[in-house]
């Protein structure tokens, strides 16, 4: 078994309002698209590796860690 298996069956523990988030998020999108309160959301799900942000020519987009 493999590192990457262990730590992909790990659930990581999202809050309502993250989970909410993270439906609206189910392909790339721009963060422009989302409010402040969402980018702020979004961040947080960054961090804990549930989204991924990709920067391209000032404007940053999210899209869910498969």
């Amino acid at each position: 078994m493999r590192l990457s298996d262990v730590v992909r069956s790990i659930d990581t523990w999202t809050s309502n309002e993250e989970k909410s988030v993270l439906c609206k998020v189910s392909e790339l999108r721009a963060m422009d698209t989302f409010t402040e309160h969402e980018q702020v959301i979004i961040e947080g799900l960054v961090r804990k590796s549930l989204l991924i942000k990709v920067s391209s020519k000032d404007i940053d987009y999210v899209y869910p860690n498969a």
